[in-house]
């Protein structure tokens, strides 16, 4: 398991396939600063979902 980007799924095409109005959820590895990870791959998350949109 890989964050966002960084693996060989590429997760951004796979959820434009998705409508933008519904939750998304992914669960990965979140190393030793669990919060920092996260609150990064949020915004990683709605970059991905805010493209998709328009």
């Amino acid at each position: 398991m890989t964050l966002l980007g960084e693996g060989d799924i590429p997760i951004a095409e796979i959820l434009s396939k998705f409508p933008s109005d519904i939750n998304t959820a992914i669960e990965h590895p979140c190393g030793k600063d669990p919060l920092a990870v996260l609150k990064e791959e949020v915004t990683k998350l709605i970059t991905i979902k805010q493209v998709d949109a328009h």
